[in-house]
């Protein structure tokens, strides 16, 4: 059955020069953003271990816990991007 639309209709359209430059810096600022967090918190880390006389395995729940975390977080800012740009 034939309908009234033209063929290209249901094919959809890829983003713009514009959308893909903004996404390449949404994710590179994201990278960025998670490198230098992750590179504070084990600066941090040795003092933490000294202070809370943690184990090592305490240490690195915490480290995984951080980066669990801050993801959620990350995830979550960039999702909500995406929204706020597609309209």
């Amino acid at each position: 059955m034939l309908s009234g639309r033209p063929k290209n209709a249901d094919v959809p359209r890829g983003l713009s020069h514009a959308h893909k430059h903004a996404l390449l810096t949404v994710f590179c600022l994201a990278q960025f953003i998670d490198a230098f967090s992750i590179t504070a918190l084990f600066s941090a880390i040795p003092s933490l271990v000294i202070s809370l006389e943690m184990t090592a395995a305490e240490s690195s729940w915490i480290i995984s816990a951080f980066t669990l975390t801050f993801a959620s977080f990350l995830l979550m800012v960039v999702s909500h991007f995406f929204l706020a740009v597609s309209g």
